[in-house]
């Protein structure tokens, strides 16, 4: 039998099930439709008008003066232009019963209004905003709604010119029977339409967002917040983020808010939507579109980028060379440059400036200058957060911190916070009786140094690892390797950082982890996005 795949037509077994022609991981959901259902129907606000020199469709508003306009549909179809200037062109006259008020209005380009001539009812006009104006025309306004389409054929009205028809626009939609399931033992049927993925193609105009975007979906997947009938949310969280691209937003693009409430929040659109300084527009989806009409809340869809994220911190030379290599970019080593180095910096360092520039250069470290750690993400969340902030393990596979004070008389290394991020850092998993070698801790917000980082360099049953008393200090990890880098720092050193995952939860334990933890896998700000661009 025929059945259609992620848009190619296939032939399969009459027995054939889902996981026979898909294979679904992380627990996402694959869309199938069974049919498909093709309705028009018109649009109630909406009216093209045909005249001699092209269309332009009108969106109506909600006013007394749009229903007017309904009623006396008939009468404007005959008018032709009876002026034109810089400002308006004016089709009529015909008779109507707008009431008359002899008040100013400022108008916007694009408006549809009433005017009457001499304060004459007789005597009324179908006016069109050429530039934005304040003036009276003899109704107080009298805006019917906007032209949404086809705004340029307002310059080319002159007079003599006509209206030909005005019609209601009609949509033509698709209605589908569908569901989405990730059961692989689902029977198919012919003609079935099943779609696993959807395939995102990213623009170069907002290359801060499109990072963000692309170590959100990483993991090839990305799980959806919230369904409307205009698009999907998936739930995000960044810093800051400036505004990038905002541009109209038609089915099928996709934006990160930039601002208010839900700053990092991406949306996948069904329907267009206008332009919005909160939205920055990263790319669209040029394959899967229809997928966004069949998930509901809570779905997992997988994703695929185009391109791919392409940040090498944390991998070896050797394996940065073949990343880059494989997509046409052109690789240098610096610092140790040995096979086995490990890639502690990236320049540039955002995805979208590497495809443009074609060149990149990475720093590489000895892997014995690394130290792994273990965050404490249960009993140290929101402490957890700011180190992973200040040290970019927010954004990045091995992180850096800077010494701040370093001495071999004393038993613990001090590196540098960040106090206005550390503002609010409650007490949070303070030691009891002892703070082990090898220990994380952060100063929180008891003590004038809140968000100094330290790491102790032995057992201490009095001071924490930023040599502050028990209630001043939260434990954040501990250095699980490489502890013995630490005994011959000095003032403005930097470190570096792996971190250890913890082991994977159960699989019935796994999304309410991942919950527990989403903040892990956020973007602080524009800066810890850009890295050492940024800074």
């Amino acid at each position: 039998m025929k059945i259609s795949v992620d848009g190619e037509e296939r032939e399969v077994d009459k027995d054939a099930v889902l996981g026979d022609v898909v294979e679904l991981s992380s627990g996402c959901v694959a869309g199938i439709i069974k049919e498909v259902e093709q309705v028009v129907q018109e649009k109630e606000r909406e009216y093209q008008v045909e005249t001699d020199k092209g269309d332009f469709t009108i969106g109506l508003n909600d006013s007394q003066h749009a229903e007017q306009f309904v009623e006396e549909i008939e009468s404007i179809e005959e008018l032709g232009v009876r002026w034109s200037s810089k400002k308006i062109a004016a089709l009529g006259p015909f008779k109507s019963n707008v009431p008359i008020q002899k008040t100013n209005y400022n108008y916007q380009v694009g408006d549809i209004f009433f005017g009457v001539s001499g304060l004459d009812n007789d005597n009324t006009y179908l006016m069109l905003a050429r530039e934005e104006h304040t003036k009276g025309y003899g109704t107080g306004g009298g805006v019917i709604g906007r032209i949404k389409r086809g705004k340029h054929m307002v310059d080319y009205l002159k007079e003599g010119d006509s209206i030909k028809e005005i019609s209601q626009v009609k949509s033509r939609e698709e209605r589908y029977d569908s569901f989405y399931t990730n059961d692989p033992e689902t029977e198919l049927a012919p003609g079935m339409q099943i779609y696993s993925k959807i395939s995102i193609k990213l623009g170069q105009a907002a290359p801060l967002s499109s990072e963000y975007f692309l170590r959100k979906t990483e993991n090839n997947y990305l799980e959806v917040g919230e369904t409307t009938d205009t698009y999907l949310k998936c739930n995000g969280r960044i810093r800051n983020l400036p505004a990038e691209n905002n541009v109209r937003r038609g089915r099928g693009v996709v934006t990160v808010r930039n601002e208010g409430d839900g700053r990092g929040n991406i949306y996948l659109y069904k329907k267009d939507r206008p332009m919005h300084t909160n939205h920055n527009v990263i790319g669209e989806v040029v394959s899967g579109v229809k997928l966004l009409d069949i998930l509901d809340e809570g779905c997992r869809i997988m994703v695929e980028t185009r391109p791919k994220r392409m940040l090498s911190i944390g991998l070896t030379q050797e394996e940065a060379g073949q990343l880059f290599g494989n997509n046409g970019i052109k690789h240098k080593r610096v610092g140790e440059t040995g096979d086995e180095a490990v890639v502690i910096r990236q320049e540039p360092r955002l995805t979208l400036d590497l495809k443009e520039g074609g060149v990149v250069e990475t720093y590489g470290v000895d892997p014995e200058r690394i130290m792994d750690v273990e965050l404490y993400y249960e009993d140290a969340s929101e402490t957890t957060d700011y180190f992973k902030r200040v040290s970019r393990l927010i954004s990045e596979d091995v992180g850096q911190l800077e010494v701040y004070f370093a001495s071999q008389k004393i038993s613990n290394v001090m590196f540098k916070g960040d106090q206005d991020l550390a503002g609010n850092l409650k007490p949070e998993n303070t030691p009891n009786n002892q703070v082990a070698k090898g220990e994380i801790g952060i100063t929180n917000m008891s003590k004038p140094n809140k968000g100094m980082i330290g790491i102790r360099l032995e057992d201490s049953d009095r001071y924490g690892p930023t040599g502050e008393g028990f209630k001043a200090t939260n434990i954040t990890g501990k250095v699980v390797n490489g502890l013995e880098n630490l005994t011959e720092l000095n003032d403005g050193d930097k470190i570096y950082i792996r971190e250890i995952k913890p082991q994977a939860p159960a699989p019935e334990k796994e999304r309410e982890k991942e919950k527990e933890i989403e903040r892990e896998s956020d973007f602080g700000s524009e800066e810890e996005i850009k890295g050492d661009e940024g800074r």
